[in-house]
């Protein structure tokens, strides 16, 4: 009897300390395997996200479509842009004028044009103003005046957009090819009121993807006077 009470301790003991022993070996192996599973888990994440991240919020990537507007409205904008130089003069009284001799320093071609303050004279200079004139002032005897800094801008010139509608009703074909564009487009002037100042007109087939760009800008023209307009471009 007390044999058999020794041999059935003896077996739970060591049943207990095999489940101790089995404890020890399988449940860090349980606990290995569960981190590798959260590590592979979370790096799958993190790849999603950056796939996400470049696929649909990329800034820098551009679809075709915008490739093709872009490289049109970069090819008609740099076609009807011209370099305006510009010289500020300001006479010290209204009986004041200032000398032709300082303005041709910069260039023949100018034009001069009046501020609201009536002793401020602003000077622009390009090719489209042709030969400039004399002072509008050269009848006051003084000559006391001060001249700003001369400098250039790049900007929209209304004869030059009107030169490109006789080029695209002319020769279409021929404009494409100097501009470097290979798709067609159609383009409108437009005033800040919405109505169209300068455009041309070309069929758009049916059912063909249009892009469209409108680009706010300020125009001279060959009288030196500087507008607001907007420039609609379209291709397809």
């Amino acid at each position: 009897m007390k044999n058999n009470l020794k041999h059935t301790k003896s077996k739970q003991a060591n049943s207990h300390f095999e489940f101790q022993f089995n404890k020890m070996n399988i449940l860090p192996k349980s606990k290995r395997s569960q981190g590798h599973i959260e590590v592979m888990l979370s790096f799958t994440i993190f790849v999603g996200f950056l796939l996400f991240i470049f696929i649909f919020l990329n800034p820098f990537a551009k679809t075709k479509s915008d490739q093709v507007i872009n490289n049109v409205q970069e090819s008609i904008i740099n076609e009807i842009s011209g370099e305006i130089g510009k010289l500020s003069i300001v006479v010290n009284r209204t009986t004041d004028c200032y000398n032709k001799s300082k303005v041709t320093l910069y260039g023949s071609k100018f034009i001069e044009k009046t501020d609201i303050n009536p002793r401020k004279y602003t000077i622009y200079y390009n090719d489209i103003f042709g030969a400039g004139i004399d002072p509008s002032c050269s009848a006051e005897s003084g000559r006391n005046y001060s001249i700003g800094t001369y400098s250039k801008e790049k900007i929209i010139i209304y004869e030059k957009i009107q030169e490109l509608k006789t080029n695209y009703t002319n020769n279409y074909e021929g404009l494409k090819t100097s501009l470097g564009i290979l798709n067609e487009f159609v383009f409108e002037l437009k005033r800040i009121d919405g109505g169209v100042e300068i455009g041309v007109n070309k069929n758009i087939p049916v059912g063909i993807e249009v892009e469209a760009a409108n680009i706010p800008m300020r125009v001279i023209n060959s009288k030196g006077n500087i507008s607001e307009y907007i420039l609609n471009i379209k291709t397809w």
